[in-house]
């Protein structure tokens, strides 16, 4: 399992109908201690 951070959301003007409807997210990996992972 991996811990993530919501860092923003996706906006876009055509999406694919499979996705109509649903939210698209922007995460970072980060530790226990809430500290980011790898490169940005």
């Amino acid at each position: 399992m991996l811990i993530a951070r919501v860092v923003g959301d996706v906006v876009a003007t055509i999406k694919d109908d499979k996705i109509v409807g649903r939210k698209l997210l922007i995460v970072r990996e980060v530790t226990t201690e809430n500290e980011i992972v790898g490169k940005p």
